[in-house]
């Protein structure tokens, strides 16, 4: 997750650190998103942060099954 999001921030020019402190969201906490799972709330404030659906997001970083 904290992958795509660096990937798409840094093709918008954006840094890591600036999507937290505009959302409101604490120093790291992106950064932690590889070791534990956000609220969908979060995610999808970063997502409209970014302009992009959620789903761009979270590619790659579900395994296995579906989510209900």
């Amino acid at each position: 997750l904290y992958e795509n999001i660096k990937d798409i921030a840094t093709r918008k020019g954006v840094s890591i650190n600036k999507i937290e402190t505009d959302l409101k969201l604490g120093k790291a906490v992106i950064s932690k998103w590889n070791r534990c799972r956000p609220s969908v709330d979060k995610v999808a404030r970063v997502a409209g942060y970014l302009e992009v659906p959620i789903e761009e997001l979270i590619k790659g970083d579900i395994r296995g099954g579906t989510n209900g």
